[in-house]
């Protein structure tokens, strides 16, 4: 069994800026609660208008993440596990070679609105190289996968660091 999945080092600009305009409408709506300003009325028409796009990226930003019409992370490679060995960046690394591995592997494409891009993996080798990258889980089959390729290597003896994945099934 191999598993494919995509590598990356940063999210794309358009993530970045949904990002921050949610946040900083979110912020701005937790404040006038606060101070209990009575909205719209005390605003001149144009800050309404703003008000109301900043509302509205909102709004697209979850249906951009939930739907994953357009990648929010700009690939870089893709990292290959199989039972043999792993190759990580055009580096093939046998299963003999490698002493620890450490993943958080919990979010998958489609979960809780999600692209699967929260996940990230570290490979100790025997000669302390470090291999590490964040990386994509594009389905829940693709996820149930990936926990058979670590149950086997560490029934073959790697050592397995989990975070949120657990090696037994359900």
């Amino acid at each position: 069994m191999v598993e494919v999945f995509d590598t990356y080092t940063k999210k794309n600009k358009l993530y970045y800026t949904l990002q921050t305009v949610s946040i900083l409408t979110i912020i701005f709506l937790v404040v006038a609660k606060i101070i209990n300003l009575k909205l719209p009325l005390k605003f001149p028409p144009y800050l309404i208008a703003l008000f109301g796009i900043c509302l509205t990226l909102i709004v697209v930003n979850m249906i951009l993440t939930g739907t994953n019409l357009i990648k929010m992370y700009v690939k870089d490679g893709e990292i290959s596990m199989s039972t043999k060995s792993i190759t990580f960046k055009s580096l093939t690394i046998p299963i003999t070679d490698i002493k620890k591995i450490e993943i958080n592997a919990n979010d998958f494409r489609g979960a809780r609105s999600s692209d699967g891009s929260g996940n990230q993996i570290k490979i100790y080798g025997c000669s302390n190289e470090i291999f590490q990258s964040r990386f994509v889980i594009n389905s829940m089959t693709q996820r149930d996968n990936l926990r058979q390729i670590l149950n086997k290597l560490n029934i073959n003896g790697v050592k397995i660091v989990l975070d949120d994945i657990s090696l037994k099934e359900g």
